[in-house]
C-alpha cells in the first residue's frame, strides 16, 4: 500500500486546532483537557462518571482528576440520580453556562475555518471516510494486547 503520510496530516491538523484552543482558553480557569470533559457533560446532561469515562474513552482516574478541577472551579456540579440514589449525574452549573457559549463560539470558528471551503457532498464523504478510519484504527487498539503477548524478542532494559 502507498504511504500517504495520513498520520502526519492528522497530527498537523490536531496540533493546529489545539494551538488555537489553547490560545482561546489562555485566560480561562480550566485546561484544554478539562474543556473536553466540560463539553461532553454539556452534551450529555446528567451522565455519571462511568458514562463519561466510556464516552471519553479514558479510565476512571482520568475522569476523577478532570472533574476535580471542574467541581473546584464551580463549573460543574453533581446531583443525586432520582432513580438510583447511588449514582450522581453531572451538570453544568450556572457559573459554567457562559463558558458553554464561549466554547460553542470557539468550536464554530474551528469548524468554519477547517471545513469552510468544502462542499456539502465533500463533507459527507469526509465524515464517511473518517468513520471508516476510526473503525479501522479501533482494530489496532483491540489488537494491542496481542502485541504484548507476541512482542519482539528485544529486552527493554538492554
Amino acid at each position: 500500500m502507498i504511504n500517504y503520510n495520513i498520520g502526519a496530516k492528522i497530527r498537523g491538523i490536531v496540533r493546529n486546532i489545539e494551538f488555537y484552543i489553547n490560545q482561546a482558553m489562555a485566560d480561562l480557569p480550566i485546561s484544554k483537557g478539562q474543556f473536553e470533559y466540560f463539553i461532553v457533560i454539556h452534551q450529555h446532561k446528567g451522565l455519571n462518571q462511568q458514562e463519561l469515562a466510556r464516552l471519553m474513552n479514558v479510565g476512571k482516574t482520568s475522569v476523577t482528576k478532570a472533574l476535580k478541577k471542574l467541581l473546584e472551579e464551580g463549573l460543574v456540579y453533581r446531583k443525586v440520580n432520582e432513580r438510583d440514589h447511588r449514582n450522581y449525574g453531572l451538570y453544568i452549573s450556572e457559573k459554567g453556562q457562559p463558558l458553554v457559549s464561549f466554547f460553542k463560539q470557539v468550536s464554530g470558528q474551528i469548524s468554519d475555518t477547517v471545513l469552510g471551503n468544502f462542499k456539502q457532498h465533500e463533507l459527507d464523504m469526509l465524515l464517511e471516510f473518517m468513520n471508516r478510519m476510526s473503525d479501522n484504527s479501533q482494530l489496532l487498539a483491540d489488537s494491542a494486547a496481542e502485541l504484548q503477548k507476541n512482542s519482539l524478542p528485544i529486552n527493554k532494559n538492554s
